[in-house]
């Protein structure tokens, strides 16, 4: 009986166990679909959830870049009546020029532009548009191309056709610059941007060659692709002579190879990252290099991608890197500190397993630290605060937490402003307004002297530091407007007057650039006019030339021979209405039967 009475009880515990947990999984249930109605579904991730709001604070950043126009239009047409084409893309300020195919069986070039045009579509490369404008004509010469000929389709070389001083007329050049409406085509580009670098992509020399002031930017372009920099000399009448002489901006002839491949993206491989270099050079020294356009030679790059490359004279990677650190170790041994730790870093760049190279590292750092710094400490216990202050500043650059820098920089400082504040106490006033006076009327070099003598507060160091720039860019201007460079000049005089705005000297100078710059434009202009058989509007160029300066080389003879076709054009039109005329008057007699009179 007991035991019937314990196993009842067992059974009892048991069901009222089973009870009690399917009420707690009922309670845990319906707490779950409660939440899910009152707050939303939990099982969604609070990140997803939260996307929409990053995404919204992303587009709301300052830095976030609009984007940039990329349009076509129509510059002119050929004799074949094919279209010359132009793609404008970004809008900035700085404007470069990049053309192809001026000969037509040098097509390379075009398949090289067409890639560059459509690397701009992409959207993620608008960040180097900023600030820039890029001019690409893929196809000057679309009849040369389409007959694979040098020449367009009256027989005349498109680079023999400008109007530079060593230019001949016949034959192959032209009968007269700017015949040809592929020219003027490239005329019109230019006088509507005024590109600040001009690119002709070529296949044929198999280096870079530059005219005007080009020597900077071919050599840039140089070391993102293995082509040479070199000085050709300029040819009759080529587009690279009047860049030179009339616009005086940078022109580049990026000439391929004969023998390279021209499939557009091996084209792009070998030779993309010269063309954005040309686009962004030289504002990108201030910052971070774009994208693609690498701070290693191509050479370098192939080695960090585990391939070969021929280097100055087909030596191998090996080779160059050990060149490069034995050069780095003379320079070592001769305390050029700096110097050889940037060829050590080149040469470790090249063979990472260097530990040579490491430790002459740490040496160079170490070593040029320590000189520095034992100079800019006893410049500061003689007093000479400035002169310490630049050797320790040297020191900081290579090696921020080295010994007490921090604390010489800083007190070095306090002491330069404590003095400063005694010496505007003592200065000498009637020395300071010679020096000014002097400033004032341009008289940069004696100003400078002036200033130098007085006691050197921050304002003297402030208007020494102006007499050396304006006095500079004084000279560079003289020497561009000796030169009829007037454009350079402009924009040296301008630096001067921003410098000293009572400058008369620079504010005339710049008047007269200016008289001289739109004289040049108006005279360009009268000759394009003429050339495309327009004598009126010819003339009005030429006569606001000859207002200006009516003794502006040839504008009279240009004006006599303007008029002088609009007296033949004149001539031409009276004698058809003169047999438009007779023509009616025979019809009206024949109408009415009156045939003798109709044959007279």
């Amino acid at each position: 009986m007991l035991r019937r009475i314990v196993m009842m009880r067992n059974k009892i515990i048991s069901k009222m166990n089973v009870v009690f947990i399917f009420i707690i999984l009922l309670i845990i249930f319906s707490g779950c679909v409660i939440k899910k109605f009152k707050f939303g579904d939990s099982s969604v991730p609070q990140s997803e959830k939260n996307s929409a709001q990053t995404n919204a604070s992303k587009i709301n950043k300052k830095s976030f870049f609009k984007s940039p126009r990329i349009r076509e239009y129509k510059v002119g047409m050929s004799l074949e009546n094919q279209p010359i084409e132009c793609f404008v893309i970004g809008e900035g300020k700085d404007v470069i020029l990049i053309l192809a195919s001026m000969h037509g069986n040098e097509q390379a070039g075009t398949k090289l532009a067409y890639r560059l045009y459509s690397y701009f579509r992409n959207r993620k490369h608008w960040k180097l548009l900023r600030e820039r404008k890029v001019l690409i004509m893929p196809e000057i010469n679309p009849d040369g191309v389409k007959h694979n000929s040098r020449y367009n389709a009256g027989k005349v070389d498109i680079n023999r056709n400008f109007p530079a001083a060593n230019r001949k007329n016949g034959g192959y050049n032209g009968p007269k610059a700017f015949s040809e409406p592929e020219t003027r085509a490239i005329f019109e580009v230019i006088m509507k941007y005024h590109p600040k670098r001009i690119i002709s992509v070529r296949k044929v020399l198999g280096c870079i060659d530059y005219d005007g002031p080009g020597e900077g930017l071919a050599n840039h372009m140089g070391k993102y692709c293995d082509l040479s920099v070199q000085k050709l000399g300029s040819q009759p009448g080529s587009f690279g002579s009047y860049a030179d002489e009339t616009l005086g901006v940078p022109f580049i002839t990026f000439g391929m190879p004969r023998e390279i491949s021209e499939e557009p993206e091996k084209l792009w491989r070998d030779y993309g990252d010269a063309l954005l270099a040309a686009i962004v050079y030289p504002s990108y020294l201030k910052g971070k290099p774009p994208e693609r356009v690498k701070a290693q030679t191509k050479a370098e790059a192939r080695k960090s991608a585990g391939k070969t490359s021929e280097v100055s004279g087909k030596k191998s990677n090996f080779e160059n890197a050990e060149a490069k650190f034995q050069e780095a170790v003379e320079l070592f041994k001769k305390g050029w500190y700096l110097s050889a730790k940037k060829k050590f870093e080149e040469s470790l760049r090249i063979n990472k397993n260097c530990p040579k190279c490491r430790e002459y590292i740490k040496n160079c750092k170490d070593n040029y630290s320590n000189i520095h710094y034992s100079r800019g400490v006893s410049h500061f216990k003689k007093g000479k605060w400035e002169k310490a202050v630049e050797e320790f500043e040297k020191v900081r650059k290579v090696d921020r937490n080295y010994k007490k820098i921090s604390y010489y920089i800083n007190e070095a400082n306090r002491r330069i402003n404590e003095a400063d504040r005694r010496a505007k106490k003592s200065l000498d006033k009637s020395q300071l307004k010679k020096a000014m006076a002097l400033f004032k009327e341009g008289d940069y070099l004696s100003a400078k002297k002036k200033f130098e003598a007085l006691v050197p507060d921050k304002n003297c160091r402030e208007h020494i530091r102006k007499c050396k720039e304006a006095s500079t860019a004084v000279k560079k201007g003289n020497q561009h407007y000796k030169n009829k460079k007037y454009q350079q000049a402009l924009t040296y005089y301008k630096k001067v007057v921003e410098l000293n705005p009572n400058d008369k000297t620079s504010v005339e100078r710049i008047r007269k650039c200016e008289e001289e710059i739109y004289k040049d434009e108006h005279y360009g202009k009268g000759v394009s006019y003429l050339a495309n058989k327009q004598p009126k509007e010819a003339v009005k160029e030429f006569e606001l030339v000859q207002k200006a300066d009516s003794d502006y080389k040839n504008v009279n003879q240009k004006i006599d021979e303007a008029k002088k076709m609009i007296d033949e054009i004149r001539v031409q039109e009276d004698k058809a209405n003169v047999l438009a005329k007779h023509l009616n008057n025979g019809i009206n007699f024949f109408n009415n039967k009156k045939y003798g009179e109709a044959i007279t």
